[in-house]
Formats: C-alpha cells, structure tokens, sequence
C-alpha cells in the first residue's frame, strides 16, 4: 500500500488498509527491510523505518521521480 497526502507517501506491506498507528503496527516491517535495503542497493533513499513517511520536494525532477519509481518497482518485484 502507498497511501499519499500531497507530496508526502508511506510504504506498508499489508494485506489490510492502513488507517493509524495501530493498524501501521500490523504491517510486515521485516519485508519493509528487505525492501529498503534493495532499495538502497539501487541508490534509492528511503527512510529506514517502516513506520516513517517519505516526502518529494521540488528539488525532485520527473525524470528523477519516475527512475526512483522504477528501481523502486523492480525491488519489489525481487522480493
């Protein structure tokens, strides 16, 4: 799930929505890992924890959004 309110989006690996704290302490966050660390491995920064949020800025370009999307992609296509 990516839910997103303006620039700012989340990660969570979970079968149910999630709508608070509660239901974001039920997420896969060993899964989240493994996905940060291909993610990394791809030169994609992502916050480390499964329970902070990511944030793009103008300083992002949309070449640079969509190769972030697409490394990001393929990470999850690996695990």
């Amino acid at each position: 799930q990516v839910p997103q309110t303006g620039s700012m989006f989340s990660l969570y690996f979970s079968p149910t929505p999630v709508r608070d704290y509660a239901t974001a302490l039920q997420t896969d966050a060993v899964l989240f890992g493994k996905f940060f660390h291909a993610c990394l491995a791809k030169a994609v920064y992502l916050p480390p924890s499964a329970y902070e949020t990511c944030f793009i800025s103008t300083a992002h370009a949309g070449t640079a959004i969509d190769q972030a999307c697409d490394r990001m992609s393929q990470a999850i296509r690996a695990l």
